[in-house]
């Protein structure tokens, strides 16, 4: 059994390497790095409410691996994240969980920097080396710029992401 220093350790680095692979996969253009540290059966979920209303599906939907990477690989086609800082990184060995808040920097090929601020709340598997649920409190008027960015009205309207 891992030591609650070991445990911790690990909690923060795999908090750490989460948070980078949104900056690690626009680096190597390859949105699979988006799941490096997720479990596989991880699911994602965004507040507040209006985050999932604009993307055009209910309040509380769970998001997989897979739908969360297709989206990532859209935004990619874009842009991608230059920048990503971490402030306020509390964890819990007890409960297996992380909380912190992210600065991060979406540059878009046109030039553009969009500058998004998130709240996250991750829970690990038992020894701390995996994610196993992401909650990700979003800037909601950074989301909607990057959605305006990287969708069409058509996309928009018919819903960014199908119901898993």
């Amino acid at each position: 059994m891992s030591s609650s220093k070991d445990v911790r350790t690990a909690i923060e680095q795999t908090t750490r390497q989460f948070l980078a692979a949104y900056q690690d996969a626009g680096e190597a253009k390859d949105p699979s790095i988006i799941n490096r540290d997720v479990t596989d059966d991880c699911k994602r979920y965004f507040l507040p409410a209006g985050i999932m209303t604009l993307f055009g599906t209910s309040p509380g939907t769970a998001i997989d691996n897979a739908a969360y990477e297709a989206a990532m690989a859209k935004d990619m086609t874009k842009g991608s994240v230059t920048r990503t800082d971490i402030a306020n990184l509390a964890i819990d060995t007890e409960t297996r969980k992380a909380a912190a808040t992210t600065m991060t920097d979406m540059k878009f090929h046109d030039g553009e920097v969009l500058v998004m601020e998130h709240s996250w709340v991750l829970e690990f598997n038992e020894d701390g080396s995996k994610v196993s649920k992401v909650v990700e409190f979003c800037d909601i008027d950074g989301v909607r710029r990057l959605v305006e960015q990287v969708y069409s009205e058509e996309e928009m309207k018919n819903g960014l992401l199908a119901e898993p």
